[in-house]
């Protein structure tokens, strides 16, 4: 017998009561029926979700293996047994059934009854929804199919609904939010699960600051972790393409250390540094970190952004910035800022809340 679960789209991490054996599983994917395969902006959808999945392999113990077949998500679900396979489709119904108001998505989960072992994922997105791929604050005419898709993927390996903290688990997705990857609480669930995983990766890497989709401008910070197996040897840094050398390895990091306790570096694991991103052009950048130990394993782990920036790259006196003839009003997410004087120039500014930094930042400057 079954125990079918559902989780829809869009304190501490929220689990739904069944994870897969091991710390992995295969996912179908075959979209070439919607809309020819490809969102507006061009970018394919299986692309987008071979993205989605592995921004869950880059931070957590657990791994997808996507295979492009087409297996009907729906198979034995009015019996409730299932067929063995996970599959993954835009749907227009769920499954004969009519979605909800505003449901994106949804993820079935078979598993025993009275057990914790999944035996099954299938996830179907709805295909009445106006779809397309994109970075940046979410749009209120179009969803965005590669967030979506990875807070799927996260119900898939475990992790229910989570609304207590800022995650990528959060029940709802609102227009402006920039989240679009796993949090740290949706990586402390992934790794509460599957933490103790024997199948333990020699070297694992992640990229906190910039997130993919972030708007920088400024100074401001490159961060993240790095554990080995070994023993870590260098984080390097390439910024569009163009090494710019090694990141301050070995800050403190008892978060990692609480959630990889088998790795010997864990609790110094941290990496980071100032970077004046304003000595960037404006419009979009890639940052690349990738990971060395003294074993010969390396990773690496990139995040698309978009640079924002006064005319100047560093306003060396306080006084030239002046509010006195500005305009200050606001919305529900954003705070805008007219008529802002800077080293001689008038610009717009708008802040917007960023939960990776914790505070409201710089998203536009006109």
């Amino acid at each position: 017998m079954l125990l079918i679960l559902f989780s829809g789209a869009s304190s501490g991490f929220e689990l739904i009561g069944a994870k897969w054996p091991t710390p992995a599983t295969d996912m179908a994917m075959n979209f070439s029926g919607y809309n020819g395969g490809v969102s507006p902006s061009g970018t394919t959808w299986s692309q987008a979700y071979r993205e989605a999945a592995q921004l869950w392999s880059d931070s957590t113990p657990f791994s997808f293996t996507l295979t492009d077949q087409s297996i009907d998500p729906c198979v034995g679900f009015s019996s409730g047994a299932g067929d063995d396979r996970n599959g993954t489709a835009f749907t227009s119904t769920l499954c004969g059934r009519s979605f909800g108001l505003g449901v994106l998505a949804v993820t079935i989960t078979y598993a025993q009854v009275g057990g914790t072992e999944t035996l099954e994922t299938d996830m179907i997105f709805n295909a009445s929804q106006n779809w397309d791929v994109y970075h940046g604050p979410w749009l209120s005419d179009a969803s965005e199919f590669r967030r979506v898709a990875a807070h799927e993927l996260g119900h898939v390996l475990g992790l229910d609904h989570e609304d207590d903290v800022p995650a990528l688990m959060a029940t709802f997705v609102v227009v402006g939010s920039t989240v679009e990857t796993p949090l740290v609480d949706d990586i402390d669930g992934a790794n509460f699960l599957y933490g103790n995983a024997t199948a333990q990766d020699p070297l694992v890497l992640n990229l906190e600051e910039p997130t993919t989709g972030s708007v920088k401008t400024g100074v401001a910070n490159i961060r993240g972790w790095a554990i080995s197996s070994s023993a870590l040897d260098r984080v390097e840094l390439f910024v569009d393409g163009v090494s710019r050398g090694e990141i301050p390895s070995g800050g403190l990091r008892k978060d990692v250390a609480s959630n990889f306790p088998t790795y010997p570096n864990a609790s110094n694991s941290g990496y980071s540094m100032a970077f004046n991103y304003s000595n960037l052009s404006e419009g979009n950048h890639t940052i690349l970190v990738r990971a060395f130990d003294d074993a010969g394993s390396s990773r690496e782990f990139s995040a698309n952004f978009t640079v924002v920036r006064f005319d100047n790259p560093f306003i060396q006196n306080a006084s030239s910035v002046d509010l006195s003839n500005a305009t200050v009003s606001n919305d529900q997410t954003s705070i805008f800022i007219k008529g802002l004087r800077a080293d001689g120039g008038n610009y717009d500014v708008t802040l917007r809340w960023q939960t990776a930094t914790q505070s409201y930042e710089i998203v536009d400057i006109r």
